[in-house]
């Protein structure tokens, strides 16, 4: 499972405002970068899982 992105700080008054700025808020994220946290975020996960099972053989 992925952890959660960070919250996104929301400014607007009503409800359709804080709704279209989340939105623009969101587009305006390239998809590189977010390609570029997906990598991270594998492998991050990959050197847990990986130091895991190194402690479980050695057990």
């Amino acid at each position: 499972m992925k952890p959660a992105a960070p919250p996104i700080a929301v400014p607007g008054g009503t409800p359709f405002q804080r709704m279209d700025n989340l939105f623009r808020a969101v587009i305006a994220v390239p998809k590189a970068e977010i390609d570029k946290r997906e990598e991270k975020w594998k492998r991050e996960k990959k050197r847990r899982n990986d130091g895991k099972l190194r402690r479980r053989s050695t057990a």
